[in-house]
């Protein structure tokens, strides 16, 4: 799905123009679909072809043209506008994470997003949370934890301090020691070199440090929001209204020692993962690894369409039934303790 929201793009591609019906800079129009991130705009792939050579493939370089259907939507974009997509998080990733934690993915809940703050505290601690409460805002109530994470929180984000911290006073014996001087001003270089320098993800820090189990809540609390990829437009809305037209390059890389750990990026390997069928129209056949994760890809993205409709018809939050529980995010201190460098830090390569 497409949260489509054009912004303008500038030298610094941090500038983002008000989303408009009419494109004229009349104002923000907020009932629109795509007009937020709390009410994305669903957008069909209609048409995707290679831009790059099968050469090219075999180097690790493609490029892939992209026609989304947005007829109706009433937006008016030109060339050099983007969009920001929403995609969810690896499957395996979130469920991997819930387990670790002992929680069942399909358990359904209602998020809870009071903290009992007043005053100052209230409205700083909305502010933190912002980006998250509007992606819990797009979800149906109640959902469970598998949409949650799926939707909400960064999971491939580079780990802060903080996190790390956290997982130190939910870890025991080795794990613990490690964690605290990972998290540390002394554990800096470390931190750099097992952590920054491997691209370490949540399901990888678990990996690692097995015995932290931090509360669900906790986690949700430190994690920053799923946030839209933005991708540049192609197209004219003069040409043809009722598509948009993007061309993005699939992110590979190799981190870690020797190069050993292949990352990917998450939100160009989904587009290209659900272009696979409209690539082989095209007469042209997406790479091994697409078309592998092309059924898990359309998955998940039909599981995402299902939560916006669904979410768009809650007016309110329902009572909970006997098998639901309610989430909130937790307002957590963490404790004080002296970092000491441990014997040896580990490693996923």
């Amino acid at each position: 799905r497409a949260s489509a929201r054009p912004r303008k793009r500038s030298s610094s591609h941090s500038s983002q123009s008000s989303p408009s019906s009419t494109g004229s800079g009349a104002g923000p129009v907020t009932t629109l679909p795509g007009s937020s991130r709390a009410r994305p705009l669903l957008a069909k792939v209609v048409a995707a072809r290679y831009l790059t050579t099968p050469a090219s493939h075999a180097a690790g370089r493609r490029v892939v043209h992209m026609e989304l259907d947005v007829r109706g939507s009433g937006l008016t974009w030109t060339p050099g506008d983007a969009i920001g997509v929403i995609c969810p998080n690896e499957t395996r990733h979130v469920d991997g994470v819930l387990r670790h934690l002992g929680c069942d993915p399909a358990a359904r809940v209602v998020i809870d997003t009071a903290t009992g703050d007043t005053g100052r505290d209230a409205e700083r601690r909305r502010r933190r949370h912002r980006g998250t409460l509007d992606m819990f805002e797009a979800l149906p109530r109640p959902c469970t934890l598998r949409q949650v994470l799926a939707s909400c929180v960064d999971l491939d984000t580079l780990p802060k301090k903080t996190l790390l911290r956290l997982m130190a006073e939910h870890a025991t014996g080795a794990d613990k020691d490690r964690l605290m001087f990972l998290s540390s001003p002394e554990g800096t270089p470390a931190y750099l070199s097992v952590i920054e320098a491997q691209r370490c993800s949540l399901y990888d820090l678990f990996s690692l440090f097995p015995t932290s189990r931090p509360p669900l809540d906790a986690i949700l609390s430190v994690l920053p929001p799923h946030s839209p990829r933005y991708y540049s437009l192609t197209s004219a809305a003069s040409q043809d209204k009722s598509r948009m037209c993007i061309a993005f390059s699939v992110l590979e890389y190799a981190v870690g020692v020797d190069g050993a750990i292949k990352r990917r990026g998450l939100c160009s390997t989904f587009l290209e993962r659900l272009a696979c069928e409209k690539l082989a129209e095209s007469g042209q056949s997406a790479v091994p690894d697409a078309a592998a994760g092309a059924a898990e890809a359309l998955t998940a993205a039909s599981a995402m369409a299902d939560d916006v409709a669904r979410a768009a018809l809650a007016s309110e939050s329902p009572q909970l039934d006997a098998d639901e529980a309610r989430l909130s995010l937790a307002a957590f201190k963490l404790d004080g303790g002296v970092a000491e460098e441990p014997d040896s830090l580990a490693h996923l390569a």
